[in-house]
């Protein structure tokens, strides 16, 4: 595969593990599809991260990187936790606003949006 991906020469080529949570792949009652056939181990995952380290866009993601490192919004805009494996949603920011919808969201972006906001309200610097 490596001698495609060198050939493709991708600006960014990010691999990540399938994430399974509940309510969503799970393959549990009311999930909306089963996708535990796709899981890797941990060990599979970085034995294919070693096979294409020499590409340079490759940007691995494992499941504890990806599992809080976005911010997610469903169909009524509310911010999904997914810290527990399954998606959490929030209030809806048409509801509430966003800044109270994202404290509800524990991810790592919300964390360091909710950060800047403090610091924005706590000096007298416009960032």
């Amino acid at each position: 595969m490596n001698e495609y991906v060198t050939k493709l020469d991708p600006y960014r080529w990010k691999a990540f593990l399938c994430l399974i949570l509940k309510g969503e792949n799970a393959g549990g009652v009311g999930d909306l599809n089963d996708a535990r056939h796709l899981q890797v181990t941990p060990e599979e995952f970085d034995a294919v991260i070693r096979r294409h380290s020499k590409q340079s866009a490759l940007i691995p993601e494992p499941n504890n990187v990806m599992q809080n490192g976005y911010l997610l919004l469903d169909k009524e805009l509310r911010f999904l936790d997914c810290s527990e494996n399954g998606k959490i949603p929030s209030q809806s920011i048409l509801e509430v606003g966003v800044e109270r919808a994202l404290s509800q969201a524990r991810s790592e972006v919300a964390f360091l949006i909710g950060l800047e906001t403090e610091v924005r309200r706590d000096t007298s610097l416009n960032l």
